[in-house]
């Protein structure tokens, strides 16, 4: 060793000094409150939504694949089975051009559903080898719960954008989930898990555009959302119609003039360029002159024929809407006559729906347990309309509203708007349709949450607001696992 060399602190350390840094040094450091706090956070976001996922995909394989045959009879509640399986059957089988389906009143659906359900059974008969087409629609069925999580994901990324309280979007995405009519919208063979599933994508998206600005990846995602969107189901007019009100009312420091129109005229223009069979073939144009048309024509065909009902809202609109009939939220009567459709009062059955399924197809006889799910998520209800309220009245002032304030409350406005209008030409008591439900529920329950967490002064109202939550969680809960019963014990599972 060099005699001129310095020696190193290291060398100075005395033999006691070494023995005490080598035990303290092989003892873990304690993990700090932070960072346990964090850790169990992220199990719980992860273990939630494992939880709902492994129950949605169990349930949605004993229930599709449980039955040989796709009818009514295995499926009693699926509703329109027979007239989808048909459209879906004309498209596998190449019986003709997709768009030129007119064979029965499902006729005014754009084709896209069928085509994704027909290119899955494709190439499940490809793989598989499986020859009966009822079979192969099954695969198709069970996958749809995949798009069901995925909307799912999306609506929790949502929630952790727009909540600061982790335990809350926790809460609101336990509420969103275990929704009756959001839990079963996959074992619905239908396209309305795609409308909840793409109408979480353009809140989503909207709101990284509104944070990150507009780059080219969330523009080009968020325009594709849209446009597919729409290809599946035309009711995802109302969430766009939502996206594009809230792009205009973003602030000019958050979006400029000119980012507006440049996002709003590339969204406009995906949507034209993939749905251009709809604009662009003539029977495209009589699918969407459906949209237009007088709102008696939604039971008539192409031809005017009559397709079925014809005892619709807009035949009595003061009964329909400004008659309530309150025994219905304070007794387990049922709602609806399932021989003709009809109830009291449409209004009342469309809030009572909102927190319950059709109880003659979709879920066993009303009991008290759907009283305590009506009133339990009225306590939700009431929340989402005083935030609502105060978004609406600040617009109307011309203050300056958050980005998430914004699309929340257009969607679930739009939501509700487009249900009186499309009800209208539903008969009486058949008026709360299950996608216009699953588009605008969850926006409306974030809204809820974020007026909760805007309750900081005021402990004690959200304490009893926490216990009216936490009684609908557990009412939900309960429901799903009593109408996943009923739904398993009535499909082929227990038939010989």
């Amino acid at each position: 060793m060099d005699a001129n060399r310095r020696p190193s602190e290291e060398s100075q350390v005395t033999p006691g000094m070494r023995t005490t840094e080598a035990v303290a040094s092989s003892v873990p450091a304690a993990a700090s409150p932070e960072r346990s706090s964090v850790f169990l956070c992220l199990v719980r976001e992860h273990g939630l939504f494992l939880a709902f996922t492994l129950v949605s995909i169990t349930f949605q394989a004993f229930y599709v694949f449980s039955a040989k045959t796709v009818t009514p009879e295995q499926y009693p509640c699926a509703y329109d089975i027979e007239a989808h399986r048909s459209y879906f059957e004309d498209i596998y089988f190449g019986r003709g051009p997709a768009w030129d389906f007119f064979g029965n009143y499902l006729w005014n659906h754009f084709p896209t559903f069928y085509q994704v359900n027909a290119a899955v059974a494709h190439a499940a008969h490809w793989i598989l080898g499986v020859q009966d087409s009822q079979r192969l629609l099954q695969v198709g069925w069970f996958l749809q719960v995949f798009v069901h999580i995925f909307g799912l994901w999306l609506l929790w990324k949502t929630l952790k954008l727009t909540l600061k309280t982790p335990w809350l979007a926790l809460l609101g995405f336990a509420l969103i989930a275990s929704s009756p009519r959001i839990f079963f919208c996959a074992g619905i063979w239908n396209q309305d898990d795609y409308v909840f599933a793409l109408g979480a994508a353009c809140a989503y998206l909207f709101l990284r555009v509104a944070r990150d600005g507009p780059k080219p990846h969330w523009l080009v995602l968020l325009s594709f959302a849209a446009a597919v969107g729409i290809a599946f189901k035309t009711t995802m007019l109302i969430p766009v119609a939502a996206l594009l009100g809230a792009l205009v009312l973003l602030p000019q420091k958050t979006l400029s003039l000119r980012g507006k129109g440049a996002t709003i005229g590339l969204i406009v223009a995906v949507i034209l360029a993939v749905n251009w069979p709809a604009w662009g073939t003539e029977s495209g144009r009589k699918k969407l002159a459906w949209l237009t048309s007088g709102v008696k024509d939604y039971y008539r065909g192409p031809a005017g024929q009559s397709l079925g009902c014809v005892s619709l809202n807009c035949d009595d609109i003061a009964g329909a809407y400004f008659e309530p009939d309150l025994s219905i939220l304070f007794l387990p009567k049922p709602i609806t006559d399932p021989t003709t459709l009809r109830a009291a009062s449409t209004s009342t059955a469309m809030y009572a729906y909102n927190f319950e399924l059709y109880e003659y197809f979709q879920s066993p006889e009303r009991t008290w347990l759907s009283i305590l799910c009506i009133w339990s998520g009225s306590v939700l209800f009431g929340m989402f309309i005083v935030q609502l309220g105060k978004v609406s009245w600040g617009v109307a002032r011309r203050r300056t509203q958050t980005s998430e304030d914004i699309i929340l409350s257009l969607m679930a406005f739009g939501a509700m708007a487009g249900l009186l209008w499309f009800s209208l030409g539903l008969p009486l008591g058949w008026a709360p349709h299950p996608e216009y439900v699953l588009a605008g529920f969850p926006m409306a329950l974030i809204l809820a949450m974020r007026y909760y967490e805007g309750l900081q002064a005021r402990p004690a109202w959200q304490r009893w607001l926490r216990i009216g939550a936490g009684v609908h969680l557990c009412a939900n809960l309960i429901m799903v696992t009593h109408v996943m019963i009923f739904m398993l014990s009535v499909s082929g599972m227990n038939r010989p």
